[in-house]
């Protein structure tokens, strides 16, 4: 069957699955942006047809970056707080000299990789979906046809939008920049610096790096949050599910 975005009934459903997949593995996943909502206000204000579901389409693939996102970061953090937080699991991490270390390390670099080239990827979905629904089309092809979509971005809606104000933009252009000089870029186009940490044996905690990308997807985070102000809810896979009702005695 095919993902039809006119279909309400079916966006309902499908933010209903992802808080349920997040709650069997464990793992957070938000209602954001929700797609059911998001459908109601574009229908609201008159939107339907192929600009209809091609907004949503659009929503959806940074809704699957979201749980992308978490998955990976739950990947990371497991990873770490089982082999480098307790002293003695720590104190035997030799990725060099040990095959189980050095198979720890590698799981570290997926992990953080997936991490990097997810949150830059939905960035740029991010600034795709801000062109469409803030100018629409003529902005898009501006976009789309920049050398650098992030000056560009940056640049054209410096005075913010919506909910997202020009102190968030502000800060969301350093974090971003630092990113790409941090991470992105070595990895993908020069000397990584992955695994520059992901090798090391750790003295103490504060060595590691993964944080450094936590915070770069907190950024990111709270940029979609405020995007998708008007069409979240605060449903998350962390919320206690209630027990079924039970039949009147």
């Amino acid at each position: 069957m095919e993902f039809d975005f006119s279909n309400r009934t079916q966006l309902e459903v499908f933010d209903d699955h992802c808080i349920q997949y997040g709650r069997r593995y464990r793992m957070l996943t938000q209602d954001c942006p929700a797609l059911r909502l998001l459908h109601d206000r574009l229908t609201e204000a008159g939107i339907g047809g192929s600009e209809l579901s091609r907004r949503i389409a659009l929503a959806l693939e940074i809704k699957l970056g979201f749980v992308h996102t978490h998955y990976n970061l739950a990947e990371l953090a497991g990873i770490e707080n089982q082999h480098l937080v307790p002293d003695d699991r720590r104190a035997k991490y030799r990725p060099l000299d040990d095959i189980d270390s050095l198979g720890v390390a590698l799981r570290r670099a997926r992990a953080a990789f997936a991490l990097i080239t997810r949150i830059r990827s939905l960035w740029d979905k991010a600034f795709l979906y801000v062109a469409l629904t803030q100018e629409g089309d003529a902005t898009v092809r501006q976009l789309q046809n920049q050398r650098s979509k992030r000056k560009f971005f940056f640049s054209h809606f410096a005075a913010g939008f919506g909910a997202v104000t020009s102190d968030v933009l502000s800060r969301a252009k350093d974090e971003l920049d630092r990113l790409e000089q941090d991470f992105r870029t070595p990895e993908l186009h020069g000397f990584g610096n992955i695994r520059q940490w992901v090798f090391d044996t750790p003295a103490d905690w504060d060595t590691q790096h993964s944080g450094a990308i936590i915070g770069h997807w907190n950024v990111l985070s709270n940029f979609l949050h405020l995007l998708f102000q008007d069409c979240s809810s605060s449903r998350s896979s962390f919320d206690h599910e209630p027990s079924p009702k039970q039949p009147n005695a």
